[in-house]
């Protein structure tokens, strides 16, 4: 018999390889997304992020800072701490963290907009309808679900891509040699919006940079229930 992954201690061990990146984060995801940052900000710009407005898994807030530029408030949410404790330091007045795990929480309230970005593709199959019911309870009415992922070109800077039990895996590091598996699903615009239809959702997915040899993509969704004429 094979092993049996155990999808909660895969999370766990998740959630420890980004608390131990939480120091140096803002320098990496900045110098990652340099290269295609103005070309989404700029689409960004043309999408509802205004109003009140949930920043699921925000990390270090590389992307709280600019929705709170437009937000009237933004509700940075991230199961680490040591990340929120990197937001907290940046002074920004409109910005309220909250620290949650995300496979587990209960929003409290409804949200004009919820964005999220490199999340998703952390999100193994066995608890994604788990997290899109917590999207769509989290959704106030008409709102939309703003997400920034990877594409599969994006699996060039990957370490050694894997499989176990059927779920794609990465290998990671830290800087004292620790290494851990993190779930690492690569969606294409209309494989992302095929797989969330049924969840009751509909949208489109813009690629950036795959001319370049880059691999992104800005999803734009709502509810299929809400009337968005």
């Amino acid at each position: 018999m094979g092993d049996v992954l155990d999808t909660t201690d895969l999370l766990l061990r998740q959630q420890e390889y980004y608390d131990g990146r939480a120091a140096d984060w803002q320098r990496w995801i900045t110098r990652y997304m340099r290269p295609v940052e103005g070309e989404i900000s700029k689409l960004l710009s043309e999408l509802p992020l205004d109003g009140h407005v949930l920043d699921m898994a925000c990390g270090t807030g590389y992307w709280t800072a600019q929705l709170a530029s437009r937000a009237s408030t933004v509700t940075a949410l991230d199961g680490s701490k040591p990340m929120l404790e990197q937001i907290a330091h940046r002074g920004l007045s409109n910005v309220n963290t909250v620290h949650a795990d995300l496979f587990n929480w209960n929003p409290p309230t409804e949200w004009d907009a919820v964005f999220f970005a490199h999340w998703l593709a952390h999100v193994p199959e066995d608890r994604f309808d788990r997290f899109w019911s917590a999207v769509d309870g989290a959704l106030a009415p008409r709102g939309h679900v703003i997400i920034i992922d990877v594409a599969p070109e994006e699996q060039r800077i990957e370490e050694h891509i894997h499989e176990r039990e059927s779920i794609p895996l990465t290998r990671r590091r830290l800087r004292d040699g620790r290494q851990y598996d993190v779930v690492k699903k690569y969606w294409e615009p209309e494989e992302l919006i095929e797989r969330i239809r049924p969840l009751g959702f509909e949208g489109a997915g813009t690629k950036i940079g795959a001319e370049d040899g880059f691999g992104f993509v800005v999803w734009d969704v709502v509810r299929s229930s809400d009337d968005q004429s």
